[in-house]
């Protein structure tokens, strides 16, 4: 925009005259807004859980050693097409037990009662022997790429990581 007065009455309108519009010099514009509007997924590969192999590399080193785990050598030139993250949950405690750090009142309490912490056996049944999850991720940009990644991910899992992919049954 040169003159500020142009710039002054630029807003939804111009989007919508992009879209509408059937000039070739506008068909990148459409495109690109179409995908914006479209808000297209990458496509989930699985996930598996950081091993001893695993924790001490990067995701870009990881990345590599999978997509040289598959049987077609093109699939390493796709590397800007599929996506390798570690992913980090936990339940607000990190490692520790958050029920720990709860405390409790009895429905019979008097007002001078204190409260309590449930005693761990109370409950141990109902609660995860874990309360954080650390993983490696992997996603594809281009759908067409979905079962060979899948595959050397796989592969990858068995050979490297010594490791299971989730989800196991998967369907392209």
């Amino acid at each position: 925009m040169s003159s500020m007065e142009a710039y002054q009455h630029f807003d939804d309108r111009v989007l919508l005259k992009v879209q509408e519009s059937d000039e070739p010099e506008l068909q990148e514009a459409r495109s690109l807004l179409n995908r914006i509007y479209s808000k297209p997924y990458y496509n989930f590969i699985g996930k598996t859980a950081i091993t001893g192999h695993s924790q001490h590399k990067t995701e870009g080193m990881l990345l590599n050693e999978v997509l040289r785990c598959s049987t077609s050598r093109a699939l390493v030139n796709e590397k800007e097409s599929v996506i390798l993250e570690f992913m980090y949950v936990h339940y607000g405690k990190g490692k520790e037990d958050p029920l720990q750090h709860v405390r409790f009142y009895s429905k019979n309490a008097t007002a001078s009662a204190r409260c309590f912490r449930l005693p761990e056996c109370a409950y141990e049944m109902f609660s995860p022997r874990k309360f954080d999850e650390y993983c490696v991720r992997v996603f594809v940009k281009e759908p067409h790429l979905v079962a060979p990644v899948r595959e050397a991910f796989e592969r990858w899992c068995r050979k490297y990581n010594n490791s299971q992919v989730y989800p196991l049954e998967f369907r392209v």
